[in-house]
């Protein structure tokens, strides 16, 4: 995610990209470097594109500290637009992003789970408090509602004929 893709005022964002492990070296668009294993790259899926997400005010309160805090590297922070990134601004590769959030849960005694099942955990908690099932699919990219009352109808207790 770029900042050029948040809005703090409104409180949202868009999905415009992904970071991908793949082999070699990409040259950046940002920085001319290339990024070892790394690259940018278009959501997985086209119904993934341009998806709107709205931000609580705690999220723009984490935000606008982050974007505070890159401002203390100076000429030294390698900016290439970046909301998540290493501390200095380049880019973080996903396997890390997992190994790290793994770290964190751990240290608070939170049993391992992936960072997906956090996707998987947000879409039962609002199909719980009633959210559509439309909503919750658009919400998180599927290509059809289909898609997503197969993955989450055990939770409403629906089967499929």
């Amino acid at each position: 995610m770029r900042w050029s893709d948040v809005d703090l005022a409104r409180g949202r964002l868009v999905r415009r990209q992904q970071v991908v492990q793949v082999a070699g070296a990409h040259a950046c668009s940002f920085c001319g470097a290339g990024h070892r294993g790394l690259m940018f790259g278009p959501p997985k899926t086209s119904s993934g594109e341009a998806r709107v997400v709205d931000l609580d005010g705690g999220v723009v309160g984490v935000l606008l500290r982050q974007d505070h805090a890159r401002a203390e590297w100076g000429d030294a922070y390698a900016d290439h637009g970046l909301v998540f990134a290493r501390p200095d601004g380049n880019p973080m590769s996903p396997e890390r992003v997992m190994k790290r959030f793994a770290q964190l849960a751990a240290a608070v005694n939170l049993r391992h789970i992936r960072l997906q099942d956090l996707r998987h955990g947000q879409a039962s908690l609002a199909l719980a408090a009633g959210v559509s099932m439309a909503v919750v699919s658009k919400r998180l990219g599927h290509s059809t509602i289909t898609l997503a009352s197969d993955t989450y109808s055990h939770l409403l207790g629906w089967r499929r004929a």
